[in-house]
């Protein structure tokens, strides 16, 4: 595994996401939530992902069914196509690459994050 941490910031991963996934720290930002996702989508900790959801998307969400598919998906690259937020309330629309039996697919996505007792949470995501 590289150094560098797979959410593609361009930062060293013990320096990025790394801490968050290790528990160490929270992210300050929806965008640093977002990309720590990427990063355990990426790493196969569907622990981290059922952490930081709550309300749609964490009563949409399947544990086992999520570490299923994720196994025969390789994560490629993240790109940020913008991050806002207000208040309590975020957005970060992403294209995540991955690649599954040997094709290249795009998640284009529109995500909704809420900021509870000092913590960014996942909402829900609007497929783009």
């Amino acid at each position: 595994m590289s150094d560098f941490c797979p959410c593609q910031s361009g930062s060293l991963y013990k320096n990025c996401c790394g801490p968050f996934l290790m528990k160490k720290e929270i992210p300050a930002t929806p965008e640093a939530l977002m990309r720590s996702r990427y990063t355990a989508y990426a790493e196969g900790d569907m622990d981290y992902i059922e952490k930081t959801m709550r309300m749609p998307a964490a009563k949409n969400f399947n544990k086992k069914e999520a570490e299923i598919s994720n196994q025969s998906i390789r994560w490629c690259g993240l790109n940020i196509v913008f991050a806002k937020t207000e208040g309590e309330k975020g957005w970060v629309e992403f294209i995540a690459s991955y690649s599954f039996e040997d094709k290249t697919y795009q998640l284009h996505e529109l995500s909704e994050f809420t900021l509870l007792n000092k913590q960014w949470y996942y909402i829900d995501g609007k497929i783009k």
